[in-house]
């Protein structure tokens, strides 16, 4: 029989009396969050929004936020030509294959998967001369019917398999809540 560690004083001759419990990630993105990006979405783009660029593909929009001390509301428009659907959401929602086509991912790696939430780690591939970077998201999905949309709401978390060892060599990335919002025309 194992002898009893004397600096544990509820180990019992080496036994575990009980499962280790697996880390269960808090879900920092909640219901109202995702009510709120909704109702974002249906504002009309003239008025509160201003167009902070605009080429072929793309228009990206920023507004000042309802609540004080949060950061601007930025908000991109992708137009996806002969894309269905259901594969935009693919390429925005299964990272191993977004890193593929996302050429600001260096690394990815799925931390934590329960159902539709998911907790990602995302190392950066910044410029020469910049500070590398990365940052651990939470990330929610749901599917709208009412917007005809599917909704990918993202938000800094913090994960133990990412400890601070990583932020003497990165610079940690962090973001408020930020939306991918596929709308379907179908």
């Amino acid at each position: 029989m194992a002898e009893s560690d004397p600096d544990l004083p509820n180990s019992y001759g080496g036994a575990i009396l009980h499962e280790p419990q697996p880390y269960v990630p808090s879900n920092p993105i909640h219901e109202n969050d995702i009510e709120r990006l909704l109702s974002l979405e249906s504002e009309r783009m003239e008025g509160l929004w201003s167009r902070v660029k605009k080429t072929k593909d793309a228009e990206v929009w920023r507004r000042d936020s309802n609540e004080e001390g949060f950061p601007p509301i930025t908000k991109a428009v992708l137009q996806l030509e002969d894309v269905p659907f259901k594969k935009a959401v693919k390429l925005m929602t299964d990272w191993k294959l977004r890193q593929e086509w996302d050429k600001t991912a260096a690394v990815v790696d799925v931390l934590d998967r329960i159902g539709n939430f998911k907790v990602v780690y995302n190392r950066l591939k910044m410029p020469l001369f910049c500070t590398k970077r990365d940052v651990v998201l939470a990330s929610l999905e749901r599917y709208d019917s009412d917007q005809r949309c599917y909704i990918l709401a993202l938000c800094s978390t913090e994960h133990p398999l990412i400890q601070d060892a990583h932020k003497s060599n990165f610079v940690r990335a962090e973001t408020v809540l930020f939306r991918h919002n596929n709308t379907s025309s179908r």
